[in-house]
C-alpha cells in the first residue's frame, strides 16, 4: 500500500493495518521516549526528516488541520500550500507540472496529501509520479464529490474503539443530511460494504438521495425522510449540507436545517448509540 485514494483501492487486511498502527501510535504519542525511539527505528540513516506537502486546493479547516497535527507529532517535515491561488496553476501552470514540482528533488515531498474539488486529482498525480518512477505516496484528502477515504477510516477507528473491530459487520448504521453530495458518506459506504455491514439506513430528502452505486451489496437498506428510522441505530452518521456544491438555491435550502440532532430528537436514538 502505498498511496490512498480510494477506500476501493483497500484491503480488508491493509485496513486492519491501518487500524493496528493508529492503535500503536495512540500509545507512544504521548510518551516522548517511546517516540524518539520509534523514529530512530524507523529512520536509523537517514538525517532528514520525512516531508510531506499539504496541498489543499479547496478550502479546508478540520481535514487541513488534523493533517498538519499529525506532521507534527510524528515530527515530519511539513509543507502548506492553502489554495490554487497560492501555486502557479493561476499562470497557466498544469496540474501535472504542479505535481511533478511537488515530487522533485528541489521539494522532495515523502507524502502529498491532496484536497481539490476536482474529482479524480489525486487518482491523476499518482498515475504521473508513477510514470516518472517516484516514491512520493498521495493520499486524497477530500476530491470534489468522490471520495474522503481519510475521514472514512477515522469514523471506522472511531466505531472500532466504541464497539470492536470484530462486531462491525452486526452493527446497524444510519446517515442523515446531505448524502448526495457527501464524499464522507460514500467512502464510508464503500468501507462498510467491504467489512460486512449488513444494515444500513438513509434519511434525506429527496433532492439530496445518494447515488444508488453506493447502495449496492448490503442486505437491508432502508431509506426515508422520518428520521424515527434510526431508532434502531447503533452508529449515526450526521452530515452538513454541501452548499457550495449546490448551483439551484432553492434545492439547497429544501435540505438546509432540516435533519439535526438535538435535545428535541436525541431521545429518538438508542442510549448506547
Amino acid at each position: 500500500m502505498k498511496n490512498i485514494i480510494s477506500i476501493k483501492d483497500l484491503s480488508i487486511a491493509e485496513i486492519d493495518e491501518l487500524l493496528r498502527g493508529a492503535e500503536y501510535m495512540q500509545k507512544i504519542i504521548i510518551n516522548p521516549f517511546l517516540m524518539k525511539k520509534m523514529w530512530e527505528m524507523t529512520y536509523p540513516k537517514n538525517p532528514l526528516k520525512p516531508k510531506i506537502t499539504l496541498f489543499f486546493a479547496e478550502s479546508s479547516t478540520r481535514t487541513r488541520g488534523s493533517f498538519s497535527e499529525a506532521a507534527r507529532r510524528l515530527n515530519f517535515d511539513c509543507y502548506e500550500i492553502s489554495g490554487a491561488e497560492a501555486t502557479s496553476l493561476t499562470k497557466k501552470e498544469s496540474l501535472a507540472d504542479t505535481t511533478r514540482m511537488f515530487a522533485s528533488k528541489n521539494q522532495g515531498a515523502d507524502i502529498l496529501a491532496i484536497r481539490t474539488n476536482t474529482e479524480g486529482t489525486p487518482r491523476f498525480t499518482a498515475e504521473i509520479l508513477d510514470k516518472m518512477n517516484c516514491d512520493t505516496a498521495i493520499i486524497n484528502a477530500g476530491d470534489g464529490m468522490n471520495q474522503h477515504p481519510t475521514q472514512a477510516l477515522l469514523d471506522l477507528f472511531t466505531i472500532s474503539e466504541y464497539f470492536g473491530r470484530k462486531n462491525i459487520p452486526d452493527l446497524t448504521i444510519g446517515f442523515m443530511g446531505d448524502l448526495a453530495y457527501s464524499r464522507v458518506a460514500h467512502s464510508d459506504l464503500l468501507l462498510f460494504r467491504l467489512l460486512g455491514v449488513k444494515k444500513i439506513r438513509l434519511i434525506s430528502v429527496p433532492e439530496a438521495k445518494i447515488q444508488a452505486k453506493y447502495k449496492n451489496g448490503f442486505m437491508e437498506i432502508i431509506e426515508s425522510e422520518d428520521i424515527k428510522v434510526l431508532s434502531d441505530c447503533d452508529v449515526i452518521i450526521a452530515l452538513r449540507v454541501q452548499e457550495e456544491r449546490y448551483a439551484d438555491p432553492v434545492k439547497r435550502e429544501l435540505v438546509k436545517g432540516k435533519f439535526r440532532i438535538n435535545s428535541e430528537n436525541i431521545n429518538l436514538f438508542k442510549k448506547e448509540a
